[in-house]
């Protein structure tokens, strides 16, 4: 596309960079870049430090979520059935089965849990990561020898994921380190409360206390003193779904209003910034984190 001007170039990222990339090479092929979307607040600041992008090409838009699929009306009590019998919290992790994502943790957490009495199942929904095998076996073998047979279970793969995030009573994500965590948007929109480890761009979307509670990366103790205060305050578990459903006015960004934004941002008339009026917004932060 050099020396084609008129056509547009839009580039969006979806991950953290690690490494410098303002090398001459690079420098070029950004410069014929005419906007570059970031997920959250943070990444847009990791896109800066590494990449040859002027800050004013860059917009954040966040990922959208489908509120048709994810609502709590998926809640589903014959799901729920199947791993509570009574006033146990279900807990769920929606995750590969990657050792890096955090969920050696969980068995951890399931263990501070147990010895503090609090009733609860914890489910890990997910499999290994295509090609990389052994997390699966770790974690049965730590399940096993930490006498958690019962309490963490893996499930495996489902297709119905609405239902079984609508059907937790705390979504808890555990990975260390995620440029965003769709998971957390969908658990805000299926009115689930939220235990997330503050890494990465999480906490541009989870406001801690107040849309859900945050703690240290692969902190498990912290995890579980979060989902104790649950626990002990069942009122406190709707308040994600209300914070995030009040925020904006209770605007959300939708794949719908996100697709009709499209055209304006590639407009050859329209600056880049006509975005930021547009009346959309995130279901996850609050005001005075997103934009």
């Amino acid at each position: 596309l050099w020396g084609m001007r008129d056509i547009r170039l839009v580039g969006i990222s979806h991950t953290f960079l690690g490494i410098s990339k303002k090398d001459f090479l690079h420098r070029k092929l950004y410069g014929r870049m005419n906007s570059l979307i970031a997920l959250t607040e943070i990444h847009k600041k990791n896109l800066l430090d590494n990449l040859p992008v002027n800050p004013g090409a860059m917009e954040i838009i966040p990922n959208a979520v489908d509120l048709k699929k994810f609502n709590p009306e998926k809640r589903n009590e014959e799901f729920r059935r199947l791993y509570v019998k009574g006033n146990e919290l279900l807990i769920g992790v929606v995750s590969r089965l990657d050792l890096q994502k955090g969920v050696r943790e969980v068995v951890l957490v399931g263990d501070y849990l147990k010895q503090w009495k609090i009733p609860f199942t914890i489910i890990l929904v997910g499999t290994e990561t295509a090609g990389e095998s052994g997390a699966k076996a770790t974690l049965e073998r730590e399940i096993r020898e930490r006498g958690l047979s019962e309490d963490v279970l893996l499930i495996g793969h489902r297709s119905d994921i609405d239902t079984v995030i609508a059907s937790l009573d705390v979504l808890l994500m555990p990975s260390p380190f995620e440029t965003f965590g769709r998971v957390l948007i969908e658990a805000m929109a299926s009115g689930v409360a939220i235990v997330a480890s503050g890494g990465g761009g999480v906490p541009n979307i989870v406001n801690d206390a107040q849309n859900g509670l945050l703690v240290p990366p692969l902190a498990a103790e912290g995890m579980a003193k979060a989902i104790a205060r649950y626990h002990a305050d069942p009122e406190m578990r709707r308040r994600p779904f209300v914070c995030a459903s009040a925020s904006y006015g209770g605007s959300v960004m939708t794949w719908s209003t996100l697709l009709s934004a499209m055209p304006r941002m590639t407009s050859r008339q329209s600056p880049w910034c006509i975005v930021q009026p547009l009346p959309v917004s995130m279901v996850t932060a609050s005001p005075s984190q997103a934009r």
